[in-house]
């Protein structure tokens, strides 16, 4: 377990001498060591291995976030790029989810701004038709000029 392998001249007392400091280190006091229940030192245990897994977890997440501010900036690292203004790529918006209903309820939020982006692009698509067809019809009809000169072209009988 905790510091060096049982031989046959460990003893009982020497065993738990060796791991009394790592249970104080993950919070058990002396009493509940020394004193309490064997149980709880498996359950303080048993905590710390998810607190391990737990901070990984945010030292990954601190890696990703970082990663990805890096590389959303990196557009204006590349001084060599030909062309004007390099812009960078905007960073993401809020967190990363990590529980499932976390992942669920971001899920629902981009399917409502994917579906207003839509609405909003078929409304200034239906914008651009209906100017469209109010400038053709505009066009299609004729003005008072073009109108009176059709009629005396149609009176007219063609000498030639």
């Amino acid at each position: 377990m905790v510091g060096h392998p049982v031989t046959d001249k460990t003893t009982l007392k020497q065993l738990f001498e060796e791991a009394c400091p790592y249970y104080l280190s993950i919070g058990m006091t002396w009493s509940q060591f020394w004193e309490q229940d064997v149980k709880i030192a498996e359950q303080f245990r048993k905590a710390d291995e998810l607190k391990k897994e737990r901070d990984n977890l945010m030292a990954w997440l601190y890696g990703r976030y970082v990663y990805d501010a890096l590389c959303e900036a990196s557009p204006l690292f590349r001084f060599s790029m030909k062309g004007g203004k390099v812009e960078p790529m905007h960073y993401t918006e809020e967190p990363y989810p990590i529980t499932e209903a976390e992942a669920k309820a971001r899920e629902e939020r981009e399917a409502k701004r994917r579906m207003e982006r839509m609405k909003m692009q078929f409304m200034e698509y239906a914008s651009r038709v209906a100017r469209s067809m109010e400038l053709k019809s505009r066009n299609e009809r004729p003005t008072e000029d073009q109108d009176s000169a059709e009629r005396k072209d149609d009176g007219r009988v063609n000498d030639q």
